[in-house]
């Protein structure tokens, strides 16, 4: 009777910990698919901006648009920044919920089925990652996390060109309105090289804790 008691309780534990499992890995999905949704609205916003930009320059009315072009193209890296950052939120999400099933889940239901061969598909994943390294360096720029810095790069480089080539007059401080029109140009390229370098910071952090969180080991506890 203790037996069958205890066997009761071990398959009650073991139904607990798998459909934990099962609602973590439902979230980690339902997260995945936020970032893929994300990386959608990004490109619509590259393919939207490209047709702005290139309407302006095709129609030869950069010259008339010049003002309002160097405030858009300022704008542009933050906007990249804040897709960036979105996309790290779930990353950071799902980071917490592998973890926590690398942790908990998993030696639980080692230690309650006695297979240590259960849920190993982090690991593994993590393994082949390591491994397509022999496919060259081009690999390593085709997830959607390399597409994000890409534009991010590239509107940061415009904002710096606009800068550069901004209205001379708006340097010479002739009115108050053109001086204060002239310190917002200059403090969104600030906040556009600052808020790149802190997303570059982000990602790399990212992506050492999905390599570390995998292989950590775990004190097995029930």
């Amino acid at each position: 009777m203790n037996n069958y008691q205890q066997d009761c309780s071990t398959e009650d534990k073991i139904k607990i910990w798998l459909e934990e499992y099962k609602s973590l890995t439902s979230d980690i999905q339902s997260r995945v698919v936020l970032q893929q949704t994300l990386m959608n609205y990004l490109l619509l916003v590259v393919s939207a901006s490209a047709v702005i930009i290139s309407s302006i320059l095709k129609e030869q009315m950069y010259n008339e648009y010049r003002e309002g072009m160097q405030i858009f193209l300022m704008f542009l890296p933050m906007l990249f920044s804040f897709f960036v950052w979105r996309h790290a939120n779930h990353d950071l999400n799902i980071i917490d919920k592998v973890s926590y099933i690398n942790k908990v889940i998993r030696p639980n239901l080692v230690i309650l089925t006695g297979d240590a061969n259960l849920i190993g598909w982090d690991r593994y994943l993590e393994k082949k990652r390591q491994e397509r390294r022999k496919y060259g360096i081009l690999i390593l720029f085709s997830g959607e996390h390399s597409f994000h810095i890409l534009f991010s790069f590239i509107s940061l480089v415009a904002a710096i060109i606009a800068f550069i080539d901004g209205p001379g007059e708006m340097r010479l401080f002739k009115t108050l309105p053109e001086f204060f029109s002239f310190s917002l140009v200059d403090l969104m390229l600030a906040a556009d090289v600052v808020l790149f370098i802190f997303t570059i910071h982000l990602k790399i952090k990212i992506g050492y804790a999905y390599s570390t969180t995998v292989n950590e080991s775990s004190d097995i506890w029930c």
